[in-house]
């Protein structure tokens, strides 16, 4: 069980990260608030950040019962 909640958080954090990466690239202009205004979208949008942390937090849960052992 501790592996697949491992395995799953991984894959969806790298899926949040991806989406995340798409939707500031998307429609990208080239000038001096690029960046800025990728990271705008990113954070605007609802779902890359949602589903990237709900990954992380899948992979530290799995990470932690594979260390703890419950008496």
């Amino acid at each position: 069980m501790n592996s697949w909640l491992i395995r799953i958080g991984s894959i969806m954090a790298s899926g949040g990260v991806i989406w995340a990466v798409y939707v500031a690239t998307s429609n990208a202009d080239v000038g001096a608030g690029a960046l800025s205004a990728g990271l705008q979208r990113v954070f605007n949008q609802r779902g890359p950040m949602e589903i990237c942390g709900l990954g992380v937090l899948l992979w530290l849960i799995g990470k932690w019962r594979s260390y703890v052992e419950v008496r």
